[in-house]
Order: structure tokens, then sequence, then C-alpha cells
């Protein structure tokens, strides 16, 4: 397994706090939510209070893993910053990436830690761990846990190991021979590969594939620089009457397996005036390079950004796409 020189540091740190916050991310994945289950159960063993706070509410299609019914829906900018010692943002790559909120107050004496694995990330935490070679946070922490002798029972495999599938798209990208190894091991410790599979990819609602039926409807084929691409953008009113921006999830993963393409964007506004967008990648196109024209990041290959905007959606769809055409 892998080693990382900040280990020993992350666990000083953590041994000597008492209450802990831990953060999902905004629109919170299965890596998001499988990882800060599953290090909340390390915390849990180490005799500390510890709580999950989450923006939006995390997708019902999760709720298999252990300690899901623990997460709080609430945004961290409601957090008592008082009454903690410590703050973890696990797949965070940015502040704004745990809130709606343009700035979290973080007191200058509260203890952060950062343990990510997206190339761009800030390193806002005065503790950073960031791995951008590996498949997911969920990969990170597997090593992390192995590191510290701490031994992982069978729920936490399957919030591990669920991690992994789920930034994978189970082995079928960003995967290396270190992913193939934790999650090997992971199976070995009771992980439930099955399980997490079913649950990841056959419980779809039929209100999110109504919303992805209708984001493949009105995807356009692109061209800038001998470079071809697909994007589609739905707003907040049809959104709304696709059952809500709950089921709004996905698509860019669709969009990616066109042949003779070479990236994908999928533009969503999820409240009036706020655009979402998801870029994914299925040539040598870096896309994170794209979202961080807008204050963005992520990965080459799979990226995203949130913008705030004025005026009329047609328009700032347009002003996207054409400032990624002269991007590329």
């Amino acid at each position: 397994m892998k080693t990382y020189k900040e280990s020993n540091q992350i666990l000083e740190e953590i041994k000597s706090k008492k209450n802990i916050l831990l953060c999902l991310h905004v629109n919170p994945d299965g890596d998001s939510i499988g990882s800060n289950l599953a290090f909340a159960a390390i915390l849990e063993t180490m005799q500390k209070k510890a709580a999950i706070y989450s923006v939006d509410e995390p997708q019902e299609n999760l709720d298999f893993l252990p300690g899901f019914k623990n997460i709080i829906q609430k945004d961290p900018n409601g957090a008592n910053f008082e009454e903690l010692d410590l703050i973890i943002f696990l797949d965070t790559s940015e502040k704004l990436r745990a809130t709606r909120h343009k700035h979290l107050p973080l007191p200058d004496n509260l203890s952060t830690i950062v343990i990510d694995h997206h190339s761009t990330n800030e390193g806002f935490g005065k503790l950073n761990l960031v791995d951008g070679d590996a498949s997911s946070t969920g990969e990170i922490l597997f090593s992390l846990f192995s590191e510290w002798n701490i031994k992982i029972d069978k729920d936490t495999t399957l919030c591990l190991l669920s991690a992994i599938a789920s930034d994978t798209g189970t082995f079928r990208w960003a995967t290396t021979n270190h992913t193939l190894e934790a999650a090997s091991k992971l199976i070995q410790l009771g992980a439930n590969l099955n399980k997490a599979n079913f649950n990841l990819y056959s419980r779809t609602p039929f209100e999110m594939l109504k919303y992805q039926a209708e984001v493949v409807r009105k995807m356009r084929l692109d061209e800038s620089n001998g470079k071809k691409f697909l994007w589609a953008a739905t707003s907040y009113e049809e959104i709304e009457n696709m059952g809500g921006i709950k089921f709004a999830v996905g698509g860019s993963d669709l969009g990616k397996t066109v042949e003779d393409t070479d990236f994908c964007i999928v533009l969503r506004e999820e409240e009036k005036g706020v655009m979402t967008a998801s870029l994914r990648s299925r040539t040598d196109i870096d896309v994170s390079r794209m979202a961080s024209l807008f204050g963005g990041g992520g990965h080459k290959a799979a990226s995203g950004f949130i913008i705030k905007f004025e005026g009329k959606f047609e328009n700032k769809v347009n002003e996207i796409i054409n400032k990624i055409k002269s991007s590329i």
C-alpha cells in the first residue's frame, strides 16, 4: 500500500482533538459519502465525537452504506465553530465545495485537515494530504488506515470499497495497480462488491432516468480546433418540471461514451441563477483546465464548476460554451 509523509501528523492531530466535524461536498457522490462514513466510523473507535454535515440531500441509492442515517443535512456555515476542535474535509478541492455560500468563515484557531485526490485542490486546510494519482479519496483513506494499524470492520470496508467503485465506475477509469490492490484487500476483509455495484448502478429513480434522457435528447455535437465534443444544458424550470434538483444527476458519463468525440459538458441551472457543470474527457483533453476557467477543478478526465450569474439562462450557456471552445 501507499504511504504518505503527512500520515503521522494527521493522526497525531486527530488524537489531540475531541469534537470533529466532517463535511460532504455539494451534490455528494459515492466517494464523498463512503469516505466520510468510513472516517466517522474510525473516529468513533478512537472515542471521538464526530458529526457529518451535508449541504445537499444525499442520494437515496447510497442509503445501504452503514451510518448513512447519521448524515445531517445542514450547511457547514451553520456549525457552532466554538464547540469544534477540528474540521475534516474529504474529497473536497475547495471550501466552496462544502457549502453553497462563497465563504466558510473558519476561525483562525480552528484546526482543519484536507484529504483529497483532486490535483486541483487549493490546499485550504492547515494540514493537507492531496494525492492526484489516487483514484478516489476512499483509496487514500484505506492506505492511511493501514498505516495507522487500525482494524477495519466489515461496515467500514463496504464504505471504502463503494467510494472507490463510485469514482472509478467500478474500475473502468482512473484505476491503477494501487486501486486494484486496495479493492482486493477490502474484499478480503469482507466488503461486498456485488452489493456496492447493485446500489450504485441499479437503483436509479425513474425521475432521474427522465432527466438523463432529457440531457441526451438535448445534446449537441460541437467542434473547436479539431476537437469534437457534446454539450447539453437544462434550465431550472426544466429541472423542476422533471421532479426537481435531487433527480438532476448524471448525463455527462453517458455523453463521454460517444464515439469520435473528445469530451462532454453537461450544464444545469440547479438554483435560479446558479449554474453547475460536469465535464468528462474520453481522450487526452484535460477538462480540469477548462473547469479552472470558471473557478472549478477536478481531474484531467472528470471535472466540474459552479458559477452564479445574472440575466438569461441561454445567454450564460452560450457564453460558457464559447469560452470553452476558445480555450481548446
